[in-house]
């Protein structure tokens, strides 16, 4: 007949982690993602050589990584505005989306870095996790904790944050931002990037028919927050292009507009 597995005592070692499906980590040094990880339980990065602790499938520890995924847009946003574009094919639905002061929901498993009064995020600790993923003092706020509705006044915010962490070792913090998102469907999207800067747009082009203008900043393109480099950049927005056939950029406004040069630009 079969063999019965036999349960081991409570205290035995826990046995390596057998992932079913492709598990995907973020590499807490270098910022890039990696694949399956060999049953130990701990990958190598193949970029920097740092060795990831993979928390197992049943395993309920926290893992200290400052990069944590991102949800680009709570499924309750308004539509603020949507721009019609005008399109060769004459396609009906080619429509880019406009979102001012988007809400972003950020996965924190450790110390947040930063100091909220009220709702209000107050200050943000340089170098901290609440920094390495962009979230910005005074003109942030926190509108939600694990999808819960968060009142502006009170200290209840910092509450609820600081059980979840305590009980759960994470937490997911929505931020109403000062950011703009903009959905834009296939095709050229008509900007140039120096890092990730925006230094020009086409005229009558998607980019700037959204309102995106010289001097913003591209912070995350999709889930992932977008570095000061063009070429990885670009590189991330032409792969959530063929991926979904649309991509989701959160732009930072600035004042005052880098004075402008020729870089190359972006490919459609």
């Amino acid at each position: 007949g079969m063999l019965q597995p036999s349960t081991p005592p409570p205290d035995a070692v826990a046995p390596n982690q057998h992932y079913e499906e492709q598990v995907v980590v973020k590499c807490p040094t270098c910022g890039i993602t990696v694949g399956t990880p060999e049953n130990t339980g701990v990958i190598t990065c193949g970029v920097c050589h740092n060795l990831i602790q993979v928390p197992g499938q049943d395993v309920k520890a926290p893992i200290a990584a400052p990069i944590a995924p991102i949800a680009p847009v709570s499924e309750t946003m308004v539509l603020v505005e949507e721009v019609k574009i005008e399109n060769d094919r004459n396609l009906d639905d080619q429509k880019v989306q406009i979102h001012r002061s988007a809400q972003l929901t950020i996965k924190f498993t450790g110390p947040l870095g930063m100091s909220i009064k009220g709702n209000k995020i107050s200050s943000v600790s340089r170098g901290g996790l609440a920094d390495k993923m962009g979230v910005k003092a005074r003109t942030w706020h926190v509108a939600a904790v694990n999808g819960e509705k968060v009142p502006p006044n009170g200290d209840i915010a910092c509450k609820m944050i600081r059980s979840s962490l305590s009980l759960r070792g994470e937490v997911d913090v929505s931020f109403s931002t000062s950011l703009m998102m903009v959905i834009f469907p296939q095709g050229a999207l008509g900007m140039t990037l120096k890092g990730n800067r925006v230094v020009d747009t086409a005229q009558g082009g998607m980019a700037s028919k959204a309102g995106v203008k010289p001097g913003c900043r591209i912070t995350y393109v999709g889930h992932e927050k977008a570095p000061d480099n063009d070429d990885v950049v670009i590189a991330k927005i032409l792969e959530q292009k063929q991926r979904t056939g649309q991509v989701t950029i959160f732009y930072e406004r600035h004042r005052s507009p880098t004075a402008l040069t020729e870089w190359p630009s972006l490919p459609g």
